[in-house]
């Protein structure tokens, strides 16, 4: 066994090293690296839990609830002769009173009928890349369900008026139910498209063979699998049977005997009027014609010390066979996208495949370095220049992130700092401003404060990497003048010693709100080689269903910038 195991860990060392690529099914609309992007766990458990969002949204916006719909008006049901309602009903009373009856029109009343499927569940079944978007196919499960009804009524009448005995007659089911263990009839495959517009945003809607979803459910296919239970029953007490010179009042057992012989009769009484509301089902929902939700190309956002920043959806489908992916951009007139970079996307996406797929997290987001060279210097020029020591001065080269430099596993984060000398040293040195970079690495602060659990990204400039290395053969962009001075021994020693001293207190904290909550278990943050500095979250199925609460949190995100258009 202990040979196996130690195979079967070689093999998958072996598959994560050389970075098999994950099946994948995207629509993208922006050639390129997002800027960032969030790649999440699309299991069962949390499409059911997006499937009872959705269901919400439709209860609070319609009020019409398609699990959970009961009729508040009787519903009066006419069999005339020669139908087979009417033959049907009539046999029933007739095995019971052991007498023929003729011509008789049958009535039912069905009084606070109701279908509920508590259980229902959804799944998207399949996720298809075609020009322009996505087409999916989402499947609808509804399992213990059950149609009730308080009262169902059945009586008699001559069509012709005429005074009959049997107008008299009455059979009364009180809570009367019919339940199903799985209702394979009405577990349904839906079509949802999404669509690329000319205008650049992004329709979302059913496919139009979602008004025949429920064309094909009968009667009798239903009824092959529910279970029906009629209740109690109940008769007219002063209904007699004249059986030569003896009078023999009506047994009630005798009737419910005679109702479980021929309870499909009955049956059928509650499932017509149920089967026509399922096929009008469509219609009914709706009514107004099939909705468009539309995804603006643009969603705007205000982010402080920045202002208005645009944010961008350039691509989105679904990576192997349970992760959705979303890939976004920035839009800000100051914020340019590097040209000519290799786009590395697709390899970075299957390294957080094997990684969710190893169950080590559940949502991962991920920031591209050039954005977050673009954040931090927007932030620090904003609001921030007055935490920079006065000793220091920041160079036009700013702040560069590199997240293709490991450092430990966070990645790189390097100020181009300048230094102004005193006239006379300098003219010592041979420089008047020594420039040079000052690396840090990004930290997450995962803690729990006061019972609720915060994530925060910290920039601790406290903790500078100031080797000889970094400071004098500068990194990346950033350039270095230290190798050009004289006296470098001495001027390095108090260089460090006022960079250590001006540093001491200098510290970024940005809190992150989409990674709080007691869902949250586990947080990191890690560089990932190919650009992107990841925040990777696992979140407690044991606190919440396959992460209820930011499900709950994402929903409540997008829905202020969704738009509901015209069919």
């Amino acid at each position: 066994m202990k040979h196996f195991s130690r195979a079967v860990l070689t093999v998958a060392i072996l598959a994560s090293s050389l970075g098999f690529a994950a099946d994948r099914e995207v629509s993208v609309l922006t050639p390129g690296n997002p800027d960032f992007y969030m790649q999440m766990i699309f299991s069962e458990k949390a499409q059911s839990r997006i499937f009872q969002e959705l269901r919400s949204l439709l209860i609070s916006t319609s009020g019409f609830d398609p699990l959970n719909y009961r009729y508040k008006q009787t519903i009066n049901v006419v069999a005339p002769i020669n139908t087979e309602m009417n033959a049907a009903m009539k046999k029933l009373v007739e095995d019971v009173t052991g007498m023929k009856f003729g011509s008789t029109e049958v009535l039912v009343d069905i009084e606070g009928l109701r279908f509920e499927a508590p259980d229902a569940s959804l799944k998207i079944d399949e996720f298809k890349s075609v020009p322009g978007g996505i087409d999916a196919s989402v499947i609808v499960r509804l399992r213990q369900t059950v149609v009730s009804a308080d009262r169902i009524y059945v009586h008699f009448r001559n069509p012709d008026g005429s005074r009959s005995f049997m107008n008299k007659f009455f059979v009364e089911l009180k809570n009367t139910h019919v339940t199903a263990t799985n209702l394979l009839s009405l577990s349904v495959n839906l079509g949802i498209q999404a669509r690329l517009q000319r205008d650049g945003n992004v329709h979302v809607s059913f496919a139009p063979n979602v008004m025949q979803t429920f064309d094909k459910v009968t009667v009798n296919g239903l009824m092959n699998e529910l279970t029906f239970v009629p209740g109690n029953i109940r008769v007219p007490k002063e209904f007699d049977l004249q059986v030569g010179t003896s009078a023999m009042p009506m047994r009630e057992d005798g009737l419910a005997e005679a109702v479980q012989l021929r309870k499909a009769a009955v049956f059928r009484l509650m499932m017509d009027p149920i089967v026509k509301t399922i096929r009008d089902l469509p219609k009914t929902v709706f009514s107004d014609g099939i909705p468009k939700i539309s995804f603006p190309s643009v969603l705007k956002t205000k982010v402080p010390c920045i202002g208005d920043v645009g944010i961008r959806l350039m691509r989105y489908g679904r990576v192997g066979k349970d992760q959705l992916q979303f890939g976004f951009g920035i839009d800000h007139p100051d914020y340019h996208r590097e040209s000519g970079e290799k786009s590395c996307f697709d390899d970075a996406a299957d390294t957080v495949y094997s990684q969710i797929d190893r169950n080590d997290a559940s949502v991962v987001m991920g920031v591209h370095h050039n954005a977050i060279s673009w954040v931090l210097n927007t932030f620090v020029n904003g609001c921030y220049l007055d935490k920079i020591p006065p000793s220091l001065k920041l160079g036009p080269q700013g702040i560069e992130a590199r997240m293709d430099d490991l450092g430990k596993g966070t990645g790189v984060i390097a100020v181009h700092a300048q230094t102004k000398l005193k006239w006379l040293i300098g003219l010592i040195v041979g420089r008047r401003v020594l420039e040079f970079p000052v690396k840090v690495e990004p930290e997450l602060d995962f803690a729990v404060n006061g019972g609720t659990k915060t994530t925060s990204l910290l920039l601790n400039l406290s903790e500078p990497d100031l080797s000889d290395k970094t400071m004098f053969e500068g990194y990346s962009k950033i350039p270095s003048n230290l190798d050009e001075i004289r006296l470098k021994k001495l001027v390095m020693k108090k260089v460090r010693a006022q960079l250590k001293d001006g540093l001491s207190t200098a510290k970024l904290t940005v809190p992150l709100p989409f990674a709080q909550g007691d869902d949250l278990s586990y947080a990191e943050l890690k560089s990932d080689g190919y650009g992107f500095l990841n925040l990777s979250l696992s979140l407690d199925p044991e606190i919440r269903s396959e992460s209820a609460e930011f499900w709950t949190l994402f929903s409540k995100s997008i829905q202020p910038y969704l738009k509901k258009k015209d069919p």
